[in-house]
């Protein structure tokens, strides 16, 4: 809920910000707006008026701007407030579809297995589709974390479903590799893929975790830690003692 408040509260200081900006402007000049029907110039509160609906695109004609340059800033600012209105749908899109895509990848990784272990095992099992699958996740792993550095209010948006919480699930995939980096799963299992697969993993642990509170636990030496991926995603991990 806090990341979905987060990104309407950022909409809507957009517009709020452009509307001051506005207001200003028109409360620049004394008789830059007048009553349409009295020609009688209008206060401030009558120029806040005036400068929503312009923005708004409403223009429900009870004001008027005095002066063809007055006119002009009128149409610049619905030309402004079309262009607000583009940006925030545009934002708002590419937020929803960057956390789709977070879910998905999630999703994609949890199919691996429900645990580090049923990850291990199965790579002993079949190390060439395990193989290929690791290397499928590189690319997706590189693009969701440029999307958290593009857009960091998706640090706020969290997952309840554990198989849909990609940094729970990041963490169970890191301790995966981890182990299987240790021993030999045969010639099948590239060591090259584990080790990019690593690197993957570590670049996204360590932008997430960018965002836990430094007196939290601190990232390895591969940038991977699970309990700081845990609580980048909203769950609550107990202090280690």
């Amino acid at each position: 809920m806090f990341g979905l408040a987060l990104t309407l509260g950022i909409v809507i200081s957009w517009i709020l910000g452009v509307w001051a900006a506005w207001t200003l402007i028109f409360a620049s000049a004394e008789g830059s707006v007048v009553e349409a029907a009295t020609s009688r110039p209008t206060d401030l509160n009558g120029k806040a008026y005036f400068a929503g609906y312009s923005v708004l695109t409403l223009g429900n004609g009870e004001l008027e701007p005095t002066s063809a340059s007055w006119r002009m800033a009128t149409l610049a600012a619905a030309g402004t407030g079309l262009g607000l209105v583009t940006l925030a749908v545009t934002y708002i899109l590419n937020i929803v579809q960057a956390g789709n895509r977070r879910r998905s990848l999630a999703t994609v990784i949890w199919t691996l297995g429900d645990t580090p272990q049923d990850i291990v095992e199965r790579a002993h099992e079949d190390p060439t589709n395990v193989s290929q699958q690791l290397w499928s996740l590189i690319d997706p792993l590189a693009m969701v974390r440029e999307q958290h550095v593009a857009f960091p209010v998706l640090h706020y948006l969290h997952a309840t479903d554990r198989r849909r919480a990609l940094p729970v699930q990041v963490a169970k995939l890191a301790d995966a590799v981890q182990r299987l980096r240790g021993e030999r799963t045969g010639d099948d299992l590239s060591p090259s893929v584990l080790a990019s697969t690593a690197r993957a993993l570590g670049e996204y642990a360590r932008t997430v975790g960018a965002y836990v509170p430094t007196d939290a636990d601190p990232l390895g030496d591969d940038g991977i830690e699970p309990g700081r991926l845990l609580r980048s995603a909203g769950w609550d991990v107990p202090d280690r003692p």
